[in-house]
């Protein structure tokens, strides 16, 4: 397989066998290595998992964007979000490879709160889900929501996924949005 020479794509690959992991962890340095073993997941039920607890987006077309650390409260006692500026259309993109043509489910984790937006979903430019958004307000901290989106057609490739802060519930204090991870399934 080619992959597109200086391209960048963050991806840690979870639920597979000990031997991929092991391989995924231990020796893989190189873009194109860390690629090839996306290979191995192409197979329908693996997932390809993102985790912006740990990475950056590749773009942040609005807003002030940061990961924070030790966040109490927050399932995985950090977070990646807007903080800095949690305004209407703040927006971040990330870039992400698909190993194999196919049908798959989109799955994001973000803490709902107090002061959270309505966010979109975009994948290569088209809106995917709730053509209203995703709500992401409850009236304190609450419980990381789990959004999922299925029957994604997508190629074998580079795409890009973005996340809009699109509008806010009334009760909502500002436009915030703070993500944990995001993966990919192949259903079909």
């Amino acid at each position: 397989m080619t992959y597109p020479a200086n391209a960048e794509y963050k991806a840690v690959v979870v639920g597979v066998d000990s031997a991929l992991q092991s391989r995924l962890l231990n020796g893989v340095t190189d873009l194109e290595g860390a690629l090839a073993l996306l290979d191995d997941v192409s197979a329908i039920g693996e997932r390809i998992a993102f985790n912006l607890l740990t990475h950056a987006p590749d773009v942040v077309t609005a807003g002030v964007w940061a990961r924070v650390a030790a966040a109490v409260g927050y399932l995985y006692r950090s977070y990646y979000g807007n903080d800095g500026s949690q305004a209407q259309n703040d927006e971040i993109r990330c870039n992400f490879y698909i190993p194999a043509a196919g049908t798959y489910a989109f799955t994001m984790q973000a803490p709902t709160m107090s002061d959270a937006c309505i966010v979109k979903l975009y994948i290569d430019g088209v809106q995917i889900g709730l053509t209203s958004g995703y709500d992401l307000y409850t009236a304190a901290l609450g419980p990381y929501a789990t959004i999922g989106v299925s029957g994604l057609v997508l190629t074998a490739g580079a795409h890009v996924v973005r996340f809009l802060c699109f509008d806010k519930n009334a009760a909502s204090s500002a436009y915030g949005l703070r993500l944990g991870a995001m993966s990919f399934k192949r259903t079909a």
